[in-house]
């Protein structure tokens, strides 16, 4: 490191004007560049949180409808009989023998007791 000691004042100030700090202009484009990456980095981080966003939500989804599926299947697998119908919260009709077994309600029995049920059903 070279350290300069003017000998005279009048000239150390001369010397270095020429040399020292940045114009103007170059503190502008300066300054524009590092905006334009600041917010090239806002937007892909607001990109990414909307993305997790999305995705977080999906998977929620997902995540629900598969544990309904899984106590379905369970439930179905432990009962001591069922019935499939028609049916809504309050009412159950059982689909005929030798027709299709097909409707918008499960009753399933996981007792001998039929006073108690648990009923799934389609809106």
């Amino acid at each position: 490191m070279k350290v300069l000691i003017p000998v005279n004042p009048s000239t150390e100030r001369s010397d270095w004007l020429g040399q020292a700090g940045f114009t103007v202009t170059e503190i502008m484009v300066a300054s524009v560049v590092f905006l334009f990456v600041i917010g090239g980095v806002m937007t892909g981080h607001y990109f990414g949180l909307s993305m997790y966003g999305i995705t977080q939500e999906r998977l929620g989804a997902s995540d629900a409808t598969r544990k309904a599926i899984n106590l379905l299947s369970t439930e179905i697998r432990s009962a001591l009989s069922l019935k499939i119908g028609t049916g809504t919260v309050s009412s159950f009709t059982e689909i005929a023998i030798n027709t299709p077994q097909q409707g918008n309600s499960i009753q399933i029995y996981p007792t001998a007791s039929t006073n108690v049920f648990i009923r799934y059903y389609r809106d």
